[in-house]
């Protein structure tokens, strides 16, 4: 203040803050010798009022009207909140959120991210989108397939922390591909054994619930179809046609429908003492 409006020497000031939006307050007190102080430990991204008073040693006078300041953004104290994932479709899920409550946010936020992953087939991806955005839907992935997912928020300054996952798992699909080593053998002149391995576990898509084994003979137009538990790898086909080309194809179903067929193996029966 001007000399002549002192009334004394200025033995301290006081600055005070305030902030409507967050209720915290503080006061600082220096010496009257001081003539700027640096105020720390507030709230980011925050708008404090800061008014000054000096005082000499009988007492303080009037304080100053007050000036506003924002406080700079930081990155996020928390996560998004009521994380819910949904399977839509054997590659696709669904993820819904709430944003932080605004005290924890810490500035305006610009995108989230959004993380899957599957232990199970190592396939990861990130989904960024923006952050007016509280839900959207995760494509290509893999059927029948457990991931694991979190969401973080970030403003402008960067990311904050990363959410508890959410396991989902999607829904089963039809197999990729179809048994492998195929084997047939002649029994006798009516029937074959055959026997097959399962696919392995990432071209499934889902549980196994049955086989079908298909035998075609182009000679004498004898065809036929056999299904078999899922849990089953060999089978016997009866009452074929003795001394005759068969060709065995097998493959696979979930509970959604059947994968691709096989390669034919072929395989002839036994004579037969009969005349046909």
């Amino acid at each position: 203040m001007p000399l002549f409006e002192r009334n004394g020497v200025i033995t301290v000031y006081n600055i005070s803050y305030h902030s409507l939006q967050r209720n915290h307050n503080g006061i600082i007190q220096v010496d009257g010798s001081t003539l700027s102080n640096v105020l720390s430990n507030l709230l980011p991204y925050t708008t404090y009022n800061v008014t000054i008073r000096a005082s000499t040693s009988v007492g303080f006078g009037p304080t100053s009207p007050f000036v506003s300041v924002l406080t700079h953004q930081s990155v996020p104290n928390t996560y998004p909140s009521d994380i819910n994932v949904t399977t839509l479709t054997s590659t696709s899920i669904y993820i819904s959120w709430q944003p932080m409550p605004l005290f924890e946010r810490n500035g305006v936020i610009t995108v989230y991210n959004i993380s899957y992953h599957s232990l199970q087939w190592n396939h990861n991806g990130i989904i960024q989108v923006d952050g007016s955005t509280l839900s959207n839907v995760l494509s290509n992935l893999l059927p029948y397939t457990t991931y694991n997912v979190t969401v973080r928020a970030s403003t402008s300054v960067g990311f904050g922390p990363t959410s508890p996952f959410v396991s989902v798992l999607t829904h089963q699909s039809v197999p990729n591909t179809y048994p492998s080593d195929i084997n047939v053998t002649t029994l006798t002149s009516t029937s074959i054994y055959i026997s097959w391995q399962p696919m392995p576990l990432f071209e499934r898509n889902g549980v196994i619930t049955v086989y079908n084994i298909s035998y075609h003979s182009l000679q004498r137009n004898h065809n036929g179809i056999i299904q078999v538990d899922g849990s089953t790898l060999s089978n016997v086909a009866s009452n074929l046609l003795p001394y005759t080309t068969y060709n065995v194809t097998v493959r696979a179903s979930t509970s959604v429908g059947f994968g691709p067929t096989s390669p034919f193996v072929s395989v002839l029966t036994h004579q037969s003492g009969k005349i046909l």
